[in-house]
Formats: C-alpha cells, sequence, structure tokens
C-alpha cells in the first residue's frame, strides 16, 4: 500500500472544502472531522484494483464509513445515491408548500370577505367561543405574514385590538 504525501493531504483537504470553512464528504455530503484520523481516509475514485491511480485527480478525502461502503466500485455510485438524496429534498419542498398552501389558499378565496369582515372590526364577542376568535385571527395573521399583504397588514394595524396581538406575532416569527 502507498502512503500519501503529506502535500498530496493538503491540496486533497482544500478541494473539499466548502464556502463555511467545513471539509464536506463527496460522497454523503456531511462534514469530516480533520482532526480524528479514525473518522476520514484517502479514497482512490477509481480503484486501484480497477486501474486507478495515485495521481491526485483520482484522490479524495472522505468518511471511512464511505470509503468502506463504496468498495471496489468507481465514483460513480455516488451518483444514484445523490439522485436519491435530491429527490427526497424536492418530495420535502413540495411538502413544505403544500403546507403553506393549506394555511393561504382557504383564505386567498375569501380574501375580498375576509378585508370586508376586517373592516367591521370583530372582537371576541362576535364568536361563539375564545378559541375560535384566536384561530380566526391565527389565520388571517398566518396569511398576512406569508402573502406580506400590506393591505391586510394595513387594516390589522387599524384595529386597536388587534394591533398589539399582531405585534406580538411578528415578533415571534421573528
Amino acid at each position: 500500500m502507498s502512503r500519501i504525501s503529506d502535500i498530496k493531504k493538503k491540496i486533497l483537504w482544500e478541494k473539499i472544502r466548502n464556502n463555511n470553512n467545513e471539509y464536506i464528504c463527496p460522497y454523503c455530503d456531511l462534514p469530516i472531522n480533520k482532526e480524528n484520523e479514525r473518522d476520514w481516509n484517502v479514497d482512490h475514485i477509481v480503484p486501484k484494483s480497477k486501474g486507478g491511480t495515485t495521481e491526485i485527480e483520482n484522490l479524495t478525502i472522505c468518511h471511512r464509513q464511505c470509503n468502506t461502503i463504496k468498495g471496489d466500485n468507481d465514483g460513480n455510485w455516488i451518483f444514484e445515491i445523490k439522485k436519491e438524496k435530491e429527490l427526497k429534498l424536492n418530495i420535502q419542498k413540495q411538502k413544505e408548500l403544500e403546507q403553506k398552501r393549506a394555511i393561504t389558499e382557504p383564505i386567498d378565496k375569501t380574501m375580498l370577505e375576509i378585508k370586508d369582515y376586517i373592516v367591521q372590526q370583530p372582537s371576541e364577542k362576535h364568536f361563539k367561543t375564545k378559541e375560535s376568535f384566536k384561530w380566526t385571527l391565527k389565520k388571517i395573521f398566518e396569511y398576512a405574514w406569508y402573502k406580506q399583504d400590506k393591505e391586510l397588514i394595513s387594516l390589522i394595524n387599524k384595529i386597536d385590538c388587534w394591533k398589539k396581538k399582531w405585534n406580538n406575532f411578528v415578533k415571534n416569527k421573528k
């Protein structure tokens, strides 16, 4: 087994450094602890058994566990893993968008009604329960916050009993 020179290792560390000064494993995209030599090793992207060399272009630093998983395969297997991660991330982003829509779409459909309703300056006494009033306020505030609807925010701030609740809502969001 050939030893990799300290100069090559230094170059390899720089290859995997990101903008936040973290060293990121090229296989799993997670940080590598440079100080813990048990956590990482130098990998031949194309394994020596398949004709890979010890030239710097064919070397990378990765987690020891990622190198073990990679085994005798070339580096192309990682693209499948990254595609899978990207797909999962897209699914997660889609779910977040759907959650936002769940908040805003029902209110979007009746926005004119809501603005007319706000002009009437409803208070807790207009609702059957205090909870239903709080729920309605929360939904209106969430809509105004996510959409940054200046007209709605202006209406909210004109109602004295809502203004303080709105300011508290905004403070908690930041």
